[in-house]
């Protein structure tokens, strides 16, 4: 599956590149996504490696902080064979601050950001009809974009029920 799109929207919102409480007109985004099956267990089975990616991009500084994003990953539906339905996944994400907005922050006497990124695994373990349990850890590389934060390590455990 591949998609591109974007919209613009044409009210206003608060212009980034000042700090307070002024307003600016617009806010455009456009993005490309891509979700690929690289490799398949047996022809028309589900198990198998796919990988997906994103990248987003703003294309008005001034509304949106962030003006670039993209993600990357790879999942694997069924890595084991006594669980064909499980998903075990790796991702790359990354976002990255906008001129004007970090401008905007230099300008009040403010710490700039530049990017945050995060490096995640997960797996998923359909354990019943519609239920889940998805432990994931993640890296943290410059929390909040600043680097005065510490790289920090998450983990967590989603627990998901379909009906």
């Amino acid at each position: 599956v591949y998609k591109i799109g974007g919209f613009y929207m044409t009210g206003r919102f608060l212009d980034v590149s000042r700090m307070g409480n002024v307003t600016t007109t617009g806010g455009a985004m456009i993005w490309l996504l891509a979700d690929q099956m690289l490799y398949r267990e047996s022809p028309g089975e589900r198990r198998g490696l796919s990988a997906f990616g994103s990248l987003v991009l703003s294309l008005t500084d001034k509304t949106n902080p962030m003006t670039s994003y993209f993600n990357a990953g790879l999942v694997y539906e069924g890595l084991f064979c006594t669980r064909p339905r499980d998903r075990t996944g790796l991702a790359v994400t990354a976002g990255f601050f906008g001129k004007d907005y970090k401008d905007g922050l230099r300008a009040a006497g403010l710490e700039t950001k530049s990017h945050e990124a995060v490096i995640e695994f997960n797996h998923l373990f359909l354990v019943g009809r519609g239920i889940g349990i998805q432990p994931d850890i993640q890296y943290i590389i410059r929390p909040a974009g600043t680097g005065a934060i510490s790289n920090a390590l998450a983990v967590g455990v989603k627990v998901s029920v379909d009906f």
